[in-house]
């Protein structure tokens, strides 16, 4: 699968399917949209990279 070739909804599809590289390279697709939209709201940049990484990391765990 070329995940360079995919949209972020099909990799969400197999990401929910168990395939664990999809989440990841939506992560790095979407990482700086996210830091972007949460330095509107929070000025600590530390803190809106521990929420990106806290987001995650609960999709990661809490997918079923």
């Amino acid at each position: 699968m070329n995940k360079n070739s995919e949209k972020d909804n099909d990799l969400w599809f197999h990401f929910l399917g168990g395939d664990e590289d999809s989440l990841a390279e939506i992560y790095k697709r979407q990482y700086r949209n996210l830091y972007a939209y949460g330095t509107k709201f929070i000025s600590d940049d530390e803190l809106v990279k521990d929420c990106i990484q806290d987001l995650f990391t609960l999709v990661s765990t809490k997918k079923n």
